[in-house]
């Protein structure tokens, strides 16, 4: 008796002869998050280099916005190694990848490729401002030109002549 007090405190019911003439107890479902309410489940990776595992906690909605649905996560954990985790939706890690070099710094390293660049964006800006019904698509290459115009100046700002 004593343990159907308990079991239903904590409101599991447990199937015995005296009250087999009941229904079935319904599954209890989780309480999913609310529209922007974020909550936490945790994943468990090991290092590819020392093979140490971890437990890290990401929001359930990590994999949203991902075309792919595959959220790629940079972790560097106290071991000190990085590496990249391939998390699914459903928050299972679907592969580690190390990462050897982080902080390089990439930059157009040629004025003249960007010139040509530019040229060749002007070209196609001209052809189109003289068709009828592609505004949008010039204004996009208007953009793209001005942003070109402005990498190219900060890279001949940058280069010194010694």
């Amino acid at each position: 008796m004593e343990r159907q007090e308990k079991a239903s405190a904590e409101s599991v019911s447990i199937s015995t002869p005296g009250n087999a003439s009941r229904s079935p107890p319904k599954p209890i479902y989780s309480k999913r998050p609310s529209r922007g309410e974020v909550s936490s489940r945790p994943v468990y990776v090991s290092c590819p280099v020392c093979h140490v595992g971890y437990k890290c906690h990401f929001g359930t909605d990590i994999a949203e916005g991902v075309e792919d649905g595959i959220a790629r996560i940079l972790l560097t954990p106290p071991c000190g190694h990085k590496f990249v985790i391939f998390v699914d939706g459903n928050l299972r890690a679907r592969g580690i990848e190390r990462v050897d070099h982080d902080g390089l710094v990439c930059e157009h390293a040629d004025t003249a490729f960007l010139e040509g660049h530019i040229k060749a964006l002007e070209e196609r800006h001209h052809l189109l401002a003289r068709t009828e019904n592609c505004y949008n698509e010039a204004f996009e290459l208007m953009q793209q030109i001005k942003k070109a115009k402005k990498e190219l100046e900060a890279l001949k700002n940058r280069i010194v002549v010694k």
